[in-house]
This record gives structure tokens, C-alpha cells and sequence, in this order.
């Protein structure tokens, strides 16, 4: 009997742990609506012929100087060009927009893709950060990439 019971305990804090660890995980990229204020950094990708033409899986994610992952990594859909990172802040240092392939394999008959975007300074809550993955460097030179305030 207390066999069964300890192992009920330790099987009763694995779903509890199992099912907080993904509600925060399923947060990482949705602000929640309770009133707070985050951060938000918008990804806006400007695909060329190699990423729309491109077999393999790509990527989009949001990072520290340090290379923590801001968020959840999120798959790029073909078509959809926007992708939104949220953090509670304020916080300085940089971020990092990336792009790139989900898997590398020897014998992929891929593009090989790897897009960046970095940004130093002070990110305040309630504010919107625009970055801008070019495929293209024809491209860079005909948009602004200011913060936008919400």
C-alpha cells in the first residue's frame, strides 16, 4: 500500500509539472490578457526564390545576446510572413531575429538558409520592435526599422 501511494504521488507531480511546463511554453509567444504589458518583437521575413523554393523545413525564433531563446521557435508557412515574440521586460542587451533551417542534414537537397536581425538597447514594455529578415540585400534599403509604440 504505501508502494502504491508514493507512486501515485510521483506519477501525480509528473502531470502536474507536465501540464504547467506546457501552459507556460503555449505563453512563451501569447500575451496573456490579464492587463500586463510585454514586449513584443515582430518578425517580418522578405522571402527570395531560395525560401519559397526551399524543401526543407525552416525556423524563425527570437534570442538574447547570449543565445537564450526568447519564446517559443516558431515553423515559417509558406505565405505567412509575420511572427510575434513577447518577453516581460524592460530589459537591455540585444536580440536576435533568426532564421534559418529547421534540420541540417548532410544529404538534404536543401537551400541552406540563415537570416538575421540584431537590435542593442533598452526594450520597454508596451512597445513594439520591428525586425526585418531580408533574403534579399536589394530589399534592406526600402523599409524603416524603428520600434513602433503600441
Amino acid at each position: 500500500m504505501k508502494k502504491f501511494i508514493i507512486l501515485s504521488f510521483v506519477a501525480a507531480t509528473v502531470i502536474f509539472l507536465g501540464v504547467s511546463l506546457s501552459s507556460s511554453a503555449r505563453l512563451a509567444n501569447n500575451p496573456n490578457s490579464n492587463g500586463q504589458s510585454f514586449i513584443h518583437y515582430q518578425v517580418n521575413i522578405h522571402p527570395d526564390w531560395k525560401i519559397l523554393h526551399n524543401s526543407c523545413p525552416l525556423v524563425v525564433s527570437m534570442t538574447d545576446g547570449g543565445r537564450k531563446v526568447i519564446g517559443q521557435p516558431q515553423l515559417y508557412h509558406y505565405g505567412t510572413n509575420t511572427y510575434h515574440f513577447y518577453e516581460t521586460g524592460p530589459v537591455s542587451g540585444t536580440r536576435v531575429a533568426i532564421m534559418m533551417d529547421a534540420e541540417v542534414d548532410q544529404f538534404d537537397v536543401c537551400y541552406a538558409i540563415s537570416l538575421t536581425h540584431s537590435e542593442s538597447g533598452t526594450f520597454n514594455n508596451g512597445t513594439t520592435y520591428i525586425f526585418n529578415l531580408f533574403a534579399s540585400a536589394k530589399d534592406i534599403f526600402t523599409l524603416d526599422n524603428s520600434a513602433v509604440k503600441e
